[in-house]
């Protein structure tokens, strides 16, 4: 069969096993997924497309609610139709085509968002098509019914979410550019249009139209919008993280530079994990340590920030804000900040006591419902271990009857469900003490103490799913050589290694060929990556 570039030839749809389903008669309300929804989506990723852009697509990245994902809306229709096109798809409907293209430089703009949205009265009603710019910045939107239409660019910067480059395809991931500001096709285009201007196309039946966009230059600086604390705040928290919010978005490699916390009145800046929150709107700083009580301290931003275009804050911008007094029982830090159920938290503070309870106060599902007793007590700090109830949350400490402040504690969680079969097991006839999957995932080998078995699971050959058994007791462990051509065996009490047939071509398959002799009992057994022996 001639293969052409793009033509698939398989592709398999697997179901999370782990997770609930339901249909429009069967299954639970809450907690599960429609059965006909999630098909509908992952059958169209089997057909080639990608996720949409437009936000109640069957193919968006985020399953719709319900069963509105269970049919196709017009930008899936689109884009099958265009992957799979017939005369109709030019006959019957109109196609907008276009280039995106720098308003600074007349460079192809790749990676961007473009969709035709239906108006209705001069108005956005319905998102119709929607494509991606390739690395030419080209696009195309197809199967368009006859109507007005305006075209929209947006850059898939998060700003609407889930739309960012990664929740696409590998492509667009790799070319993707998101430092413009998003517009409509205004006609005739600029470098300094109104981005709010619409220019109406009106399609008709196998009608072609082109729309070519030129995004604005931005010269609009970056400014501040808020900060928390808010300025001139008081009683702060001593482990409150800092939150900026900005104008625009903002680059992210600017926010090291331009980014201050300090102490009023001291020396230099305040070290701390900060994130730049997609789509570069906001700016979370969390200090490495926590506040000083009874302190001032002032937010700054320098003109070294710069939004996704360059532009630079145009002056200095501060805010100050004065953390809390300090209570004469205090915690002033954990650590760590994060741990799991059972694990040692050390506090530090003031005001513990050795000869009195110190008790510790974790945040539960019913707030401070309990507390744990505090070890290892010295005037300024005790340990703790995390009570199987605890949730993140702040964390208090109550000495003699004094109350401490509260500080922010997180719960590391590890729960992995364990797998739910799809099918029935298999039955061996004896317990397996060791079981091995063939390269090609069509065989699987089973040894016990009594007997080797081999497990067809290729469908397409005889007894499917049934274990043969051979002749060989007293089995421990198995392992494969990477070609899975053979199986080696390992009999403890027979201080040997079996050589077993394992080529479900051959005419001794599943047959001990050597009997290995070895010193002792040998009991676990591994093969070289790259070895034929």
């Amino acid at each position: 069969m001639m293969r052409l570039p793009g033509e698939i030839v398989d592709a398999d749809i697997i179901f999370n096993p782990a997770a609930t389903f339901r249909t429009a008669t069967a299954g639970p309300a809450s907690g599960s997924f429609d059965l006909q929804s999630v098909a509908t989506h992952e059958i169209g990723h089997l057909l080639g497309l990608s996720h949409s852009g437009a936000a109640d697509a069957t193919m968006f990245p985020v399953l719709q609610t319900g069963t509105l994902a269970a049919s196709l809306e017009s930008d899936d229709q689109a884009a099958i139709a265009a992957a799979y096109p017939g005369v109709p798809l030019l006959t019957d409907y109109g196609k907008i085509t276009g280039r995106v293209t720098r308003g600074k430089n007349g460079a192809p703009v790749p990676g961007a968002l473009v969709m035709a949205v239906a108006l209705a009265g001069g108005n956005p009603a319905d998102t119709v098509a929607s494509d991606y710019t390739n690395e030419s910045g080209d696009y195309a939107l197809y199967r368009l019914p006859p109507g007005d239409y305006a075209v929209r660019v947006t850059p898939l910067d998060g700003s609407v979410p889930a739309l960012v480059p990664g929740a696409i395809n590998a492509r667009v991931q790799e070319i993707a550019q998101t430092n413009f500001r998003p517009e409509w096709y205004g006609g005739p285009e600029s470098n300094n249009d109104d981005p709010d201007v619409r220019e109406t196309i009106a399609a008709t039946a196998g009608g072609a139209y082109t729309a070519n966009v030129m995004t604005n230059i931005d010269v609009t600086p970056p400014t501040v919008g808020s900060v928390s604390p808010v300025g001139s705040a008081t009683d702060i928290r001593i482990d409150t993280p800092i939150l900026v919010t900005f104008s625009e978005p903002v680059f992210a490699d600017s926010i090291g530079r331009a980014f201050k916390l300090r102490a009023v009145g001291g020396g230099g800046t305040l070290g701390g994990r900060g994130q730049l929150l997609t789509p570069g709107l906001s700016f979370v700083f969390v200090p490495d340590d926590a506040l000083a009580f009874s302190t001032d301290y002032e937010i700054q931003l320098t003109p070294s920030l710069l939004d996704v275009e360059g532009n630079a804050l145009a002056t200095t911008f501060t805010s100050t804000f004065r953390t809390q007094n300090q209570p004469p029982v205090s915690i002033t830090g954990l650590a760590p900040r994060e741990a799991p159920v059972g694990a040692l938290v050390t506090l530090t503070g003031t005001g513990y006591n050795a000869s009195v309870q110190n008790k510790v106060y974790f945040s539960t599902s019913s707030g401070f419902a309990g507390y744990v007793l505090g070890t290892m007590v010295t005037p300024t700090s005790m340990v703790a271990e995390v009570p199987s109830d605890a949730v993140s949350g702040p964390v208090k400490v109550n000495v003699g009857g004094q109350e401490s402040n509260v500080f922010s504690f997180s719960l590391l969680t590890s729960s992995v469900d364990a797998p739910s079969p799809s099918i029935d097991a298999v039955t061996v006839a004896f317990p397996p003490t060791d079981v091995v999957l063939a390269p090609d995932a069509k065989t699987a080998f089973a040894v016990g103490s009594g007997g080797f078995a081999r497990i067809n699971l290729d469908p397409l050959r005889p007894s499917y799913r049934q274990a043969i058994a051979t002749a060989l007791d007293s089995c421990e462990h198995v392992a494969l050589l990477p070609g899975g051509l053979r199986a080696y065996v390992t009999r403890p009490s027979k201080g040997d290694v079996v050589e077993v047939d394992a080529d479900p071509q051959s005419g001794t398959f599943g047959q001990a060929l050597a009997f290995i002799p070895l010193p002792g009992a040998p009991e676990g057994i591994a093969v070289a990556p790259r070895t034929s022996t």
